[in-house]
């Protein structure tokens, strides 16, 4: 349609449990300035009322997935008490994109962690210049499993010898840096979900996607980026001095730079997002400087979205 701006149907969704304004101000604050025009949502479980309300007047669609848990949807893993939401943020993020009327549904939806990442470019800008005829991206942390210990451990626990035998040498992507087409999403979304062992363990999540992403039918439609092509920075496993001396020599891409203002790659090509920048402790006095906002707090009042969700409103 003639005069519409295909950014500004496009969607961030993050996932917070129990997090204050303050803690996740740095991916506020970095996705208000980075130019992204769309829309930005944060779905909840046990977030503070002033927390909630400060990102509503800030203009985030705020939805409280807590009524997700009712006695009658016995098939959520976790407990919603729990703080952690690694596995049942996916089962949200599905729910409110099967929610979303067709005419109004985003073209790329963004599935991004709050609490340690940030925005240093417009993502959207990078879906349009490098997806291309692919329907997701998938950012790679510079390892394979058998190099990594925590992926390692996870992956067999999760899924048993045989499994592990067929994905210990293949390269681990990262479940908190993901987007893609809306219906692609969607159904990724779902399906990570529904194959977590989220009831025995609670950090399973990146170990279904990876299962998932081994299959021929994600393969084929998948851009799978590497550190040094720009889309996320896994600072995790390629910046983190505790880990370094261990993995650094399995790294399969050069490790990012920090000029003091942007993490780069080792080309100098600024990354889009940075992810666990605060497992380095110069990029997390410097980002959470340069990209953290302070709340202005409102008087928070609850209302009832078209769905049936809660959220909150400011006066």
């Amino acid at each position: 349609m003639a005069g519409v701006d295909p950014d500004a149907s496009d969607a961030v969704v993050g996932c917070i449990s129990g997090l204050r304004f303050e803690q996740i101000a740095p991916w506020v604050g970095s996705l208000d300035a980075c130019g992204f025009r769309g829309r930005r949502v944060v779905i909840h479980v046990h977030a503070d009322l002033q927390t909630v309300a400060e990102l509503h007047r800030r203009g985030y669609e705020i939805y409280d997935a807590s009524c997700l848990h009712s006695a009658g949807n016995d098939v959520l893993k976790e407990n919603p008490g729990h703080a952690e939401i690694s596995v049942n943020r996916f089962y949200y993020i599905w729910y409110f994109l099967s929610q979303t009327a067709v005419a109004l549904h985003p073209r790329y939806v963004l599935a991004i962690d709050v609490g340690d990442v940030v925005f240093q470019r417009n993502p959207s800008l990078w879906l349009e210049q490098n997806l291309g005829q692919k329907r997701l991206v998938v950012g790679c942390e510079s390892l394979r499993f058998e190099d990594e210990p925590w992926n390692a451990q996870t992956m067999q626990e999760c899924y048993g010898p045989h499994v592990w035998e067929a994905y210990r040498h293949k390269l681990i992507y990262n479940a908190g840096t993901i987007a893609g087409e809306f219906q692609t999403m969607m159904d990724l979304c779902l399906q990570v979900y529904l194959l977590s062992p989220g009831d025995r363990l609670v950090y399973s999540d990146q170990q279904a996607l990876n299962l998932l992403l081994g299959s021929e039918v994600y393969r084929d439609i998948t851009c799978f980026e590497s550190s040094e092509d720009g889309w996320a920075c896994q600072a995790g496993t390629t910046a983190d001095p505790n880990l370094l001396p261990k993995v650094g020599p399995h790294l399969t891409c050069p490790a990012p730079l920090f000029d003091g203002e942007f993490v780069r790659t080792a080309r100098r090509e600024i990354y889009t997002l940075v992810h666990q920048y605060n497992r380095v402790p110069e990029w997390d006095s410097a980002l959470k400087e340069k990209y953290g906002v302070v709340a202005r707090m409102t008087k928070p009042t609850v209302q009832k979205s078209r769905w049936g969700w809660r959220f909150t409103r400011s006066r």
